[in-house]
């Protein structure tokens, strides 16, 4: 399975974005920081698979994925959740 370039690609980007679903969490205050990584991985490899279905050019390449695109798509996505988890 990860003999594929894409999936390794994604797999490293899900990676970036569990350490900025981490930096989002702790912004945010979040209480509970694992969902927080959770969804920052989901984050990351969403819009870097819209960014590069869109056209977008590639920054920091990881293949035809972009590690930018990650990291600023785990950190919004674990920011909103981040400050939903507040209480």
């Amino acid at each position: 399975m990860f003999n594929d370039p894409a999936v390794s690609a994604l797999a490293i980007i899900a990676v970036v974005g569990v350490v900025t679903g981490l930096v989002g969490g702790v912004l945010a205050g979040a209480k509970q920081l694992f969902g927080t990584m959770l969804m920052g991985a989901i984050g990351a490899v969403s819009l870097a698979a819209i960014a590069r279905a869109g056209g977008a050019p590639p920054f920091v390449s990881a293949g035809d994925f972009s590690y930018v695109y990650g990291a600023i798509g785990g950190l919004v996505l674990s920011y909103v959740v981040g400050r939903s988890d507040r209480r």
